[in-house]
């Protein structure tokens, strides 16, 4: 299985980047040989669109699982269509997180099972730290698998919008911190700054069409 993780570094030690869109890097290993690649995030930068840029760079690369803090709509909908498990809000770092994940102390849901698409979901936060005898020697970007030996996916194709509801009996969960409400809620600004340039792009091209 391939599992992708949302990382502040290139190494296992890594803690685990919450922003999924401007994340450092994109993990993606393997759980039960715990081999990897650290990729820098190719949309981390990006003026606009850094979510969709990301889960269309992530979706590309074969991955079946996405374990990161939090996650956007506009993120939801490629990994929903691209058929793509999700859990947010973990914590740790990332061999951490993929222990306890291959333990099966993380739970992942399809997409459209998460009840609240502002950034924040319902997955499983890691408490504590994972004692650990010795130490694996990574040096430079660790050890990796060939690209060769995990075939990607076909690239992805937008489909229709995602219709998201709250699960029943299931309140959106709210931010723990100050802080963290306010990056919540830039996160869900730029968002909405992402889908208005989108709708006005879109409208630019039907004005012209329609011109003689």
């Amino acid at each position: 299985m391939r599992v992708c993780v949302t990382s502040q570094g290139n190494t296992l030690d890594s803690q685990i980047d919450p922003r999924f869109g401007r994340c450092n890097y994109f993990i993606l290993a393997d759980p039960d040989t715990m081999e990897y690649q650290a990729h820098p995030n190719p949309a981390r930068d990006a003026i606009g669109g850094a979510g969709i840029q990301g889960s269309q760079w992530v979706a590309n690369q074969g991955v079946q699982v996405v374990l990161t803090g939090r996650l956007g709509p506009n993120a939801q909908q490629v990994f929903a269509a691209s058929g793509i498990k999700v859990a947010m809000d973990v914590e740790g770092t990332v061999d951490e997180v993929l222990e306890a994940f291959k333990a099966g102390r993380i739970v992942v849901q399809d997409v459209s099972a998460i009840a609240n698409v502002s950034g924040m979901g319902s997955g499983r936060g890691m408490g504590g730290g994972r004692g650990r005898g010795g130490s694996r020697g990574m040096g430079g970007g660790g050890r990796c698998l060939s690209r060769g030996n995990w075939p990607a996916k076909p690239a992805y194709t937008p489909g229709p919008a995602l219709e998201t509801r709250a699960a029943p009996g299931r309140t959106p969960a709210a931010p723990r911190t100050q802080q963290e409400e306010i990056a919540q809620l830039r996160e869900t600004a730029r968002n909405i700054e992402d889908q208005l340039r989108q709708i006005q792009v879109r409208l630019r091209e039907l004005e012209e069409k329609q011109r003689p």
